[in-house]
């Protein structure tokens, strides 16, 4: 329970903890030396480790009318933290951070909404800043209408730099809606496509023009009649069919 609010408040005095898991003092505490002599915590001042070890106050307080020391009530003015490993063993948060560069070439939260890998992107940030630090991959803004940090190869930056001022060709592409190229309604304006084996998505210029969802044709744009016709021609041909290809080469199946 400790190491739960930790996680989710960050570093904290025993007070919230004890507030947040309903717990007395003691027991937090005791719990917090255990998580210390683990390696797991760390506390930010040596008044823990002086309470621990039976020190006393640095001076008592005087009382006005009879002159007696008063002891003063002990109170926490440290925090408590979770010790993160240099080296951690089963930290999984460095492949699947590569994974997600691997796929889209840039990273950012958005993209998290996509995906299925139900990892949280605070902590995928550190791996990131980290490999950022190595020179691995550039931070910046690559992406633009979205907050936060991103993050992207340094051969994808160099593509996007390619095609930046590249006319656009006007070719269709039509994709799997569950391939991770399905970003309707994420990272363009417009309602989700679900990501159904069945369904199916076409791009033109980037733009996701139509969807094919449970075999109904459904207009994603507000593309002129004839480009809407372009549009449920491709999404009628299977994946796997490559003829069509040829009779039509300004259509793209993917």
């Amino acid at each position: 329970e400790v190491t739960e609010v930790l996680d989710q408040l960050g570093a904290s005095f025993i007070s919230d903890i004890v507030s947040a898991t309903g717990r007395l003092p003691s027991d937090v505490e005791e719990a917090l030396w255990g998580l210390a002599a683990s390696g797991r915590v760390t506390v930010d001042g040596m008044e823990a480790l002086r309470q621990r070890l039976g020190g006393a106050p640095r001076r008592p307080r005087r009382n006005g009318r009879n002159g007696r020391g008063v002891q003063l009530r002990r109170r926490s003015y440290s925090r408590w933290s979770l010790l993160e490993s240099f080296d951690p063993v089963d930290d999984r948060s460095e492949p699947i951070a590569r994974q997600l560069l691997d796929r889209y070439g840039v990273v950012f939260p958005e993209l998290l909404a996509r995906d299925s890998l139900s990892y949280r992107w605070r902590d995928l940030v550190r791996v990131l800043r980290r490999l950022e630090a190595r020179g691995e991959v550039r931070g910046g803004r690559f992406v633009s209408g979205f907050v936060g940090e991103q993050f992207a190869l340094p051969e994808a930056v160099e593509q996007l730099r390619k095609i930046k001022n590249t006319e656009p060709d006007g070719k269709f592409i039509a994709v799997s809606a569950c391939d991770p190229l399905n970003l309707a309604g994420i990272i363009s304006p417009g309602p989700r496509v679900p990501a159904v084996v069945r369904n199916r998505l076409v791009y033109r210029d980037g733009v996701v023009i139509a969807s094919m969802e449970n075999g109904v044709f459904v207009p994603q744009s507000n593309a002129n009649p004839d480009i809407l016709e372009h549009a449920r021609v491709v999404l009628s041909v299977p994946i796997a069919h490559s003829g069509y290809e040829m009779e039509r080469p300004d259509l793209v199946t993917v």
